[in-house]
């Protein structure tokens, strides 16, 4: 029964975040979510296929949650056995990310042609050689190194394109432009990646595993152990404003679902939920862009330089996990903890988002004078 109720609330939480693309895929497009349109997408609803391949103009409604093909006749996802196993994103001044697709099923699979997306849905598609047969329960990996260029030769498969460590959508086609499956993922942690777990439900990984079977899930720690850390209010020249969080603890946390808001009334707690998939590391940061923009890495709303109240709630309910208060900013100058995790709320001398408010980011920490 446990393993059912998970299941069932690993598949809500998929669901949401479909939704949740959609939303942000309509923003991008200029197109206003909202009223009837809205309530559709929050009652959109999956159940059991009964057969039918769902024609064009058939009787039969159904969600394609996975499989939107505009002007192009409708279709089920197919099963091709190739799923998008574990994925490892791009941080600066580390190894590249990678892609790892994985074969289900016992026999050699093709996957000649299949190509794969980073960003949205109808980005560019990069495309996998053909032939190319991935072995039965073989692993197979796609280095996503910007620094060279992208390659299809079968030894050195590259998209040239980051993985972005501050969350992003990754969606896998087969040869005649069928979606097979996809991700969408926030925030991720240096060095670590994300991957399915043994019920092939997404979840951090204890440790990389590119081309052999995923390692076990990492211990996390609790959301009572963030903090709002550093943000900037009144950006100056050149600058962006944002938002700041902060770990306190020693393991990394889990913040899918984690609303963060500066609008205190009852609704404005759901102004921006944290997207699925997104972790903090242990003594880490992770920033926000309060742009009024949409999708991962930024949030919907800007701050106010005259002063307000952020607030970080828990998923759900009404607990708030962290709040900070400011008054009037001076413009260019972040505020914050002053040193990380502390009580003391002060102006901060440098601003550093993603980093320690103690450490200059500029500095000249090697003395070589640049």
């Amino acid at each position: 029964m446990r393993r059912d109720a998970q299941r069932k609330a690993d598949e809500a939480a998929t669901l949401r975040a479909e939704v949740q693309g959609l939303e942000v895929r309509a923003r991008e497009m200029g197109v206003a979510v909202g009223g009837q349109a809205a309530a559709i997408l929050a009652g959109v609803t999956l159940f059991e296929g009964d057969g039918l391949d769902h024609p064009d103009g058939g009787s039969s409604i159904r969600a394609f949650s996975r499989s939107g093909s505009p002007g192009s006749p409708n279709y089920l996802p197919p099963d091709s056995g190739i799923r998008i196993n574990e994925l490892l994103a791009s941080h600066e001044d580390a190894p590249p990310g990678w892609i790892e697709l994985r074969n289900t099923l016992p026999q050699p699979q093709s996957v000649g042609g299949y190509s794969l997306t980073i960003g949205t849905r109808d980005g560019t598609r990069w495309k996998l050689p053909d032939p190319l047969v991935i072995p039965g329960n073989g692993h197979l990996v796609i280095s996503c190194d910007p620094v060279l260029p992208p390659s299809s030769a079968p030894d050195n498969l590259n998209t040239g394109t980051p993985l972005p460590s501050h969350g992003g959508q990754l969606f896998f086609f087969n040869d005649t432009g069928q979606e097979l499956d996809r991700v969408l993922y926030g925030a991720q942690i240096r060095e670590l990646s994300i991957g399915r777990s043994s019920n092939s439900s997404w979840r951090l990984l204890s440790s990389p595993t590119p081309g052999a079977p995923n390692s076990g899930n990492a211990t996390l720690g609790s959301t009572s152990n963030l903090l709002i850390n550093e943000w900037l209010a009144s950006a100056g020249e050149n600058q962006e404003e944002f938002v700041e969080l902060y770990n306190s603890g020693t393991r990394p946390v889990a913040m899918q679902g984690l609303r963060l808001t500066d609008d205190l009334s009852i609704s404005g707690r759901e102004q921006f939920s944290i997207p699925p998939l997104s972790f903090i590391g242990p003594a880490g940061f992770v920033s926000y862009r309060a742009d009024d923009s949409p999708g991962t890495g930024h949030l919907p709303f800007r701050l106010h330089a005259l002063g307000e109240t952020l607030r970080l709630y828990r998923s759900t309910g009404t607990t708030i996990i962290d709040e900070v208060t400011w008054g009037l900013q001076e413009r260019g100058v972040s505020s914050g903890r002053q040193s990380n995790g502390s009580s003391i709320i002060t102006p901060l001398p440098f601003i550093s988002p993603g980093g320690p408010n103690t450490d200059n980011p500029r500095a000249d920490r090697d003395g070589d004078g640049i």
